[in-house]
């Protein structure tokens, strides 16, 4: 029976795996997963969210810890749905709040993503047959579990609202992941960051550790800091080795121009 449902703002979490990159900061993966029956006993089919990407992507957020809205951590910046779910990309705000939650998912402490969202119509599939039914029309092979659960029948949410994404720490759905977690601006947070950096710019390995070993002997460091290599720099001594970095690349382009 379709069904329209009310304006309540309802909640569905899915887990995620982690990739590091140490580029800009943000997030990426499936934020729902199509077909399958979740632990509440919801379905949600493909197409549900098409309506509402392009107002998400506009002017949705990314939820801070748990669906914390008074403290969100960014902004999606990309949301599209292929034959496994709701994939979406999104920027995490320099924010204490952002930070945190990206030193969480990045340890592999937070694991899980939830969507708010607003279901606009539904179905229901008031038995494990009619369940059945349903998956052998889309070609969906369910686990042992999901049959289990679908003995209770389950509700088929057909169109719904996106509103927001948030990092969470209890499960719902388990079939969406996060493909990517990048790091912060410029990704150069010790001396080997930086190295590899300029290794990536074009330079040769020796030259990369002369630049990274000059640059760090007259970098201002914290009274207790140590110089082990993978030691966080201050934003000081960044500040300086950005500056380094920006003098030697002038002098390179200068060179190449001469020549």
């Amino acid at each position: 029976m379709r069904q329209r449902a009310s304006e309540k703002v309802e909640r569905k979490v899915l887990p995620f795996e982690i990739k590091a990159d140490a580029m800009e900061s943000e997030i990426q993966g499936y934020a729902s997963a199509f077909n399958n029956l979740d632990d509440v006993g919801d379905i949600v089919a493909p197409g549900a969210f098409t309506d509402s990407l392009s107002e998400f992507v506009k002017s949705g957020f990314l939820g801070g810890l748990n669906h914390d809205w008074d403290n969100p951590i960014g902004r999606p910046l990309e949301a599209r749905e292929d034959r496994k779910g709701l994939w979406i990309r999104g920027a995490i705000s320099d924010t204490e709040a952002g930070r945190d939650c990206h030193v969480l998912i990045k340890d592999g402490v937070i694991t899980k993503l939830s969507i708010g969202f607003r279901t606009l119509e539904q179905v229901s599939l008031e038995s494990a047959n009619a369940v059945r039914d349903y998956w052998r029309t889309v070609g969906y092979a369910p686990t042992s579990d999901e049959w289990g659960r679908a003995k209770q029948g389950a509700r088929l949410i057909t169109k719904a609202q996106l509103i927001e994404v948030s990092p969470v720490t209890v499960p719902a759905n388990r079939l969406a992941e996060i493909t990517a977690v990048k790091t912060n601006r410029n990704g150069i947070e010790t001396e080997r960051d930086f190295e590899r950096f300029l290794r990536e710019a074009g330079f040769s390995r020796r030259e990369a550790t002369a630049v990274t070993l000059h640059g760090f002997k007259a970098a201002p460091r914290d009274a207790e800091a140590h110089t082990e290599p993978n030691e966080p720099l201050n934003e000081e001594a960044k500040q300086l080795h950005l500056a380094l970095l920006l003098t030697v690349l002038r002098d390179v382009s200068g060179r190449e121009q001469r020549l």
